[in-house]
């Protein structure tokens, strides 16, 4: 039997290992066979340190004894530290859910999107911190948008067609520049966008997690990443589609001066071809919306889909 003095010495370093390892600031990759595994080296250096300081006192069959208690004791930590992990996983990936599910929200009443998602407490583990990557890539991204549509609101843009508007704008020389001015801004945040997915590469290779959960990280990534730029591509390439047909419309009230004028606040044609034409543009533009609404939708989606894995 083991002497006396041994078993305090075992079963302290056992209950400080237990401690440290299942609620101590150390990360957990949120894989318990992982974990298992990684636990084998730590627990024979333990081992053999105890074996070196009674190795004059106790037999070799006590220090597997004691090689066994404090590599099943890293396993027990390891259990309730990724149980914990996986619940604080679960946790924010429901709050982010329902952050994403009210810009679903907000984006099919019109209404403002809000200034960011929720924050949380730091995180532990290779799920919470993909969700973080997440949270913080689409934090940056409402961010973008929100300034990408100031920009926008400075040069008047929701008023473009506002017939008081145009009343004031004869020759339709201030609407002109107004194009030109959003041309300007759309090439300008189509040239940022990119910078949103290398930065979320930025942050998962800093990440504070191991070696090899920041490989599978960046391996997920990089598998997603060509559909997330497609999609955003194609975002930007109908944004310039609408500033195109915005320009059409102008096109044709500048061919057509004489024949319309405001009334009541609003454009009045006199030939009822030139009210079609004006009507056949207004359309492309709300079918570009209706696609771009249908890709927003899709990619938050996706996003949403992406949490319920990563929260596994």
């Amino acid at each position: 039997m083991p002497g006396a003095k041994w078993l305090v010495i075992c079963t302290t370093l056992c209950v400080a290992v237990f401690l440290y390892g299942a609620f101590g600031p150390g990360r957990n990759s949120g894989d318990l066979a992982y974990e298992i595994g990684a636990s084998l080296p730590p627990a024979a250096l333990l081992a053999g340190l105890m074996h070196l300081a009674f190795k004059s006192k106790e037999s070799g069959r006590t220090s597997w004894i004691g090689f066994l208690l404090i590599y099943a004791t890293f396993i027990a930590a390891a259990a309730v530290s990724t149980d914990r992990h996986r619940a604080e996983a679960r946790n924010l990936a429901a709050e982010l859910q329902q952050a994403i599910s009210d810009i679903q929200t907000a984006n099919a009443k019109g209404s403002e999107l809000p200034a960011a998602l929720p924050a949380s407490a730091p995180v532990h583990g290779q799920a919470s911190a993909g969700i973080a990557v997440v949270r913080s890539m689409m934090n940056r991204a409402l961010a973008q948008r929100r300034e990408y549509e100031a920009e926008l609101e400075s040069i008047g843009w929701s008023k473009v067609l506002d017939g008081e508007r145009l009343g004031r704008d004869k020759g339709l020389k201030e609407s002109q520049a107004m194009i030109q001015r959003a041309k300007e801004v759309v090439q300008k945040y189509q040239l940022k966008a990119p910078e949103l997915f290398a930065q979320a590469r930025r942050d998962i290779e800093s990440a504070d997690i191991d070696f090899n959960a920041r490989r599978s990280m960046l391996a997920g990534f990089e598998k997603s990443i060509s559909q997330g730029r497609e999609r955003m591509a194609t975002m930007w390439t109908l944004e310039e589609e609408g500033i195109s047909q915005f320009e059409n419309i102008f096109k044709l009230l500048s061919s057509k001066r004489g024949a319309w004028q405001i009334e009541d606040g609003r454009l009045a044609f006199n030939r009822q071809a030139d009210l079609d034409a004006f009507n056949d543009a207004i359309s492309h533009v709300q079918n570009i919306v209706k696609k771009q609404e249908e890709l927003q939708n899709a990619a938050l989606e996706k996003a949403k889909s992406s949490l319920s894995q990563m929260a596994q």
